[in-house]
C-alpha cells in the first residue's frame, strides 16, 4: 500500500449518513476503505433542509467548519455543497474544500426548466469556492466543466465493489420463471414506471420481478407505481420490498437472473457493478453514464424512456436462452475484473493529492448571488 501524506479528510454530509442511497452508500464504503488505509475520516452530519438549504443548514455547516484548523482538508458531499455557497465563500481561503459530486442538482429528472436553471446557477456559484471536485465517474467529470470548473480541478474516483461471493455458481440456468430484480429508490429518475409498462405486455412469458427501494422519497410517484400494478394486473407478478439494508441485497442478487435498471439518467449506477460482481447480467439504458458503467459483455442497453425498446429486449431475454446465457457468461467473466473498495480508496487518495497540488484557485470571499 502506497504511503500518503494526507493525515485526515473531514467529511461533511447532509442529514442522516446511514441513508440507503447511492451517494450515501458511496460515502460509507469509501470512508471505511480510507480508514483501513490509516487515514482519519471524521464525519459531520449537517442539520437542516437539503438540497434547498436553510438557516439551520447554514448554521450547522458553519459550526462544523469553525472547529477545524487552518488548512484542513474537507470533503463536502455535493448535495450539501450546492445548497450553501455563502458558507463556503467564508471559508475558501482558510480550508481546502473538495466537493464530492455524485449528481449535479440540475440534472435530476422531472425538474421544471426554471428550477433546473436556478440550481445550475447556484451550484456554479458554490463551485467557485472549491479547491477541487471529485466525481464518481468520467461522465460526471465532463458535466462539471459546464459549471465553470477548470479541468485541472476535476478528478475521478469511481466506486469499488465488495468481493464476489465464493459460492457464485460457475453456470446458472434460469429455471421456471426468470427472476428480474430492479434496485433503486422509487423516484421518477429511476424509471420503474417504464419497466411496469413494458412488463404489462409480457404477461404471457414466465417471469417475476422484485422492486427494491424506498417509497418515501417521492410518495406521489410511489403511489403512481402502485396504481400501475393494479391497472396492469401485475400485483402477483411484481413485488415491492421497500428499502432494504445494503447487506441484505446479497441474497437478492443470489436469487436474481437479470438486473433491470431503467433509469432515465445516472452519473454512475452502483447497482450495475454490484450485480455484475455477483455474476448477474444487466439490462439498463443509455441514460448518462450507464453505458460506461456497464462492463463490456455483461449486459445490454436500450434508450431511456423507451417502453417498446425495453419490452422488446426483455421479451428476447425471457424467451430465447442463447442471448440470455451469453450475457450471463459475460457477467461472470467481468465479475473478477471489477475494482474493489481498497482499489477505489487508492484512486480517491490520488485524486485528493492531485487537487491539493494545484495552485489555490478559490476567489477571495465575496457576497454570493442570491439564487433562491
Amino acid at each position: 500500500m502506497a504511503e500518503t501524506a494526507i493525515p485526515a479528510l473531514h467529511w461533511l454530509v447532509p442529514g442522516d449518513p446511514d441513508q440507503w442511497t447511492g451517494g450515501h452508500l458511496y460515502n460509507q464504503r469509501m470512508r471505511r476503505a480510507l480508514a483501513e488505509r490509516g487515514i482519519a475520516v471524521p464525519l459531520q452530519s449537517l442539520d437542516g433542509r437539503f438540497p434547498a438549504g436553510d438557516t439551520a443548514a447554514a448554521r450547522s455547516a458553519r459550526a462544523a467548519l469553525t472547529t477545524l484548523e487552518d488548512g484542513s482538508i474537507v470533503i463536502v458531499d455535493g448535495l450539501a455543497y450546492a445548497a450553501l455557497p455563502e458558507v463556503w465563500a467564508e471559508e475558501a481561503q482558510r480550508l481546502r474544500l473538495l466537493v464530492l459530486e455524485h449528481l449535479p442538482l440540475a440534472a435530476e429528472t422531472g425538474l421544471a426548466r426554471a428550477t433546473a436553471a436556478a440550481w445550475h446557477r447556484r451550484e456554479t456559484e458554490a463551485l467557485r469556492y472549491a479547491s477541487g471536485v471529485i466525481t464518481t465517474s468520467p461522465y460526471c467529470a465532463r458535466l462539471m466543466t459546464e459549471y465553470g470548473v477548470p479541468v485541472q480541478r476535476i478528478q475521478v474516483a469511481e466506486p469499488g465493489t465488495d468481493p464476489a461471493p465464493a459460492d457464485m455458481p460457475v453456470d446458472q440456468q434460469p429455471g421456471g420463471r426468470l427472476q428480474l430484480l430492479c434496485v433503486g429508490n422509487l423516484i421518477p429518475r429511476k424509471g420503474q414506471d417504464i419497466l411496469l409498462d413494458a412488463l404489462a405486455q409480457l404477461q404471457h412469458l414466465s417471469w417475476h420481478c422484485t422492486l427494491v427501494g424506498s417509497a418515501d422519497l417521492a410518495p406521489d410517484y410511489a403511489r403512481h407505481l402502485q396504481g400501475q400494478l393494479q391497472s396492469h394486473g401485475l400485483q402477483h407478478r411484481v413485488a415491492l420490498t421497500g428499502a432494504l439494508p445494503p447487506e441484505h441485497l446479497t441474497d437478492w442478487y443470489a436469487r436474481a437472473d437479470l438486473l433491470v435498471l431503467p433509469s432515465h439518467f445516472e452519473t454512475y449506477g452502483m447497482v450495475i457493478t454490484e450485480a455484475v460482481r455477483h455474476g448477474v447480467p444487466v439490462l439498463t439504458t443509455t441514460g448518462g453514464a450507464l453505458p460506461d458503467t456497464l462492463p463490456v459483455g455483461a449486459g445490454t442497453t436500450v434508450p431511456p424512456g423507451d417502453v417498446m425498446a425495453l419490452q422488446t429486449t426483455l421479451a428476447e431475454l425471457l424467451s430465447k436462452p442463447e442471448p440470455y446465457q451469453t450475457l450471463r457468461a459475460g457477467a461472470r467473466l467481468q465479475a473478477a475484473r471489477l475494482a474493489d473498495w481498497p482499489q477505489a480508496a487508492e484512486r480517491f487518495v490520488h485524486a485528493v493529492e492531485h487537487l491539493l497540488a494545484q495552485p489555490s484557485l478559490a476567489p477571495a470571499p465575496s457576497q454570493p448571488t442570491n439564487l433562491q
